[in-house]
């Protein structure tokens, strides 16, 4: 038997052309797999959407069609809080005619291949093995397409090819291709220029003989004072910027709002600590890990101290430090947002990226380090331990590679199925300008694909901006009340004030139930008082009226025309 297995023999510097080229390829082969995967789910239905994409991209169909969403407080509100060069991006597609949700999954494969290819050529600055490029590459995809993040195609989908091209170009020290990575994180995905500037001062310091000392290259301070002005420069605008939907809601606003308790639409302070710090989607240190086998990439700093029993240890180069420079700056900023809540938006969003990629990174480092000392260690011994070695060496190589397999959820790109097609075609055939009211979950759908606007929704009352979040919630108060309220007179009003168009309503909706074991229980004391009067029995203005003024029925869905309730006299019943 060979003393070197030839997919990890370290090859000569500089590198192999012909491994290097076959195990990118091989890299970006496996991003297009599990991105045609996303495409084959979304294509089973053409009412599917990515469940951020709902708030992040469907008033973008405006740039094809500026009447659409006219004077829409939920569309203005999300156009304002989407980053400039997101919304460039997608300005720019739509003056080909591509739609900016259709097109979305394809800009979220494009990201993937990027976010692959630098992840590849990050892990050779690394440890210059192109199979461990393949390895680093191939958790990192998997990691992301386990998270709906890259499938969003939202602006956090953009963190991932920009902040690994900055931490490519760091590595190689590339000032201009540098700071352009880092220009551009502010124009797509502001919170992370926080960390790459964290990660550029970390750079300075250096661990030795267990202190720290700062370098003493003055080209290192010349380098990293440029990426800080490029930093303060892009994120300048957003320091300045006054909000029309501001300020930002404060811890303490927050803490007695019921919306972000846990049984709120924006679950955020949990009673268990654990779960707080650490696991909670928005407040937790690293809220997933759907790769669990990324957490062999903690062993990295034990193997490389003991270079003895893992000899490929010695070829890994000073870069490797990086990784521990960007989870140090990842959980400083966790902790930084976490004092300035809501300042910098979510602290989860800090760590848990920065998290992945590092864990990705590290784990391609530890397994190749581990696979290569046990072929040492196999070559060495008897044909029959070899044999059963090897055997071992390609279960665990295939329960790695096929993981996804085993995860009936992979990929894991968030998909969210409208179950009222005919109701869509029906307001998609309206003018532009109506309004609709409704206390259904589809109501989330329809400015999606019925391309109309709703007064609120579930999706939309998102609560960050104290401005825009009093207005929604107003407005769901307001809708509840008029909704359930026996008096024509109080819906009248309510279609008067808004300048509503129609009203959607589903089976059960003039239920109690209905409302107790839904979202709108965060809406008090309208939604306690909707639930006493149907429970006294007191039939709602809108139920009477229902059947007069449906003016459409689909899917279990009644459509009525508002206009037709406000013509209605005080003692007309259905």
């Amino acid at each position: 038997m060979p003393n070197r297995f030839i997919l990890l023999a370290a090859p000569p510097f500089p590198l192999n052309k012909h491994q290097t080229q076959f195990w990118f390829v091989v890299s970006l082969l496996v991003c297009g797999i599990y991105g045609w995967m996303m495409l084959a789910e979304g294509m089973k239905n053409p009412y599917l959407v990515q469940d951020d994409a709902r708030q992040h991209l469907f008033w973008m169909r405006r740039f094809i069609d500026p009447e659409l969403f006219p004077q829409d407080w939920i569309a203005d509100y999300f156009q304002s809080v989407a980053p400039a060069g997101y919304t460039g991006f997608y300005w720019l597609l739509s003056r080909f005619q591509l739609d900016p949700v259709n097109i979305s999954r394809f800009v979220a494969i494009a990201l993937g291949l990027i976010s692959s290819a630098y992840c590849y050529w990050l892990t050779l600055e690394m440890l210059p093995l192109p199979f461990t490029g393949f390895v680093s590459t191939l958790l990192l995809n998997q990691t992301l397409w386990a998270h709906d993040d890259l499938a969003s195609a939202t602006p956090r989908a953009f963190l991932y090819p920009l902040f690994l091209a900055f931490l490519y170009y760091l590595c190689r020290r590339s000032l201009f291709p540098c700071l352009i990575t880092v220009a551009l994180l502010g124009l797509f995905y502001p919170q992370y220029v926080l960390v790459a500037s964290a990660v550029l001062l970390l750079s300075l310091m250096q661990w030795r003989d267990r202190q720290i000392h700062f370098t003493q290259n003055r080209q290192n301070y010349l380098f990293v004072g440029a990426g800080l002005i490029v930093a303060f420069l892009v994120l300048l605008p957003f320091a300045l910027n006054v909000s029309d939907y501001g300020p930002t809601i404060s811890a303490a606003e927050a803490r007695q709002l019921p919306e972000f308790s846990t049984a709120g639409r924006t679950k955020f302070f949990y009673d268990n600590p654990w779960q707080f710090w650490l696991s909670a989607n928005r407040s937790g240190l690293m809220p997933t890990l759907r790769t669990p086998v990324c957490l062999v990439g903690l062993l990295l700093p034990l193997l490389l101290r003991f270079p003895k029993s893992f000899p490929l240890a010695r070829q890994v180069t000073p870069a490797v430090s990086l990784l521990l420079r960007l989870a140090i700056a990842g959980i400083g900023l966790y902790g930084l947002a976490h004092l300035l809540l809501f300042k910098l938006h979510l602290p989860s969003r800090y760590s848990s990226h920065s998290l992945r990629i590092t864990l990705a990174i590290a784990s391609g480092i530890t397994l190749t380090l581990l696979l290569d000392a046990v072929w040492r260690w196999l070559v060495q011994q008897s044909q029959a331990k070899q044999l059963v070695g090897l055997v071992m060496i390609a279960a665990i190589s295939l329960l790695i590679a096929g993981y996804p397999n085993f995860d009936p959820d992979f990929p894991h790109v968030g998909f969210q199925e409208g179950e009222a097609p005919e109701v869509y075609q029906f307001f998609a055939q309206q003018p532009k300008d109506i309004l609709i009211a409704s206390l259904t979950q589809e109501a989330d759908f329809f400015p999606t694909f019925a391309q109309r606007s709703v007064l609120t929704s579930k999706e939309y009352s998102v609560p960050y901006h104290r401005g825009y979040y009093q207005e929604i919630s107003q407005r769901t108060k307001n809708l509840i009340r008029a909704h359930y309220h026996p008096q024509l007179a109080v819906l009248r009003e309510f279609i008067q004030i808004y300048g509503i168009d129609f009203f959607v309503t589903e089976r059960g909706i003039f239920g109690p139930r209905y409302l107790s074991d839904s979202w709108l229980m965060q809406f008090q004391p309208e939604t306690e008082e909707a639930i006493a009067s149907l429970q006294n029995r007191q039939k709602p203005a809108l139920s009477r009226l229902s059947n007069r003024c449906t003016v459409f029925k689909g899917n279990g869905f009644n459509v009525v025309a508002a206009d037709c309730i406000v013509q209605m006299r005080d003692g007309d019943r259905d």
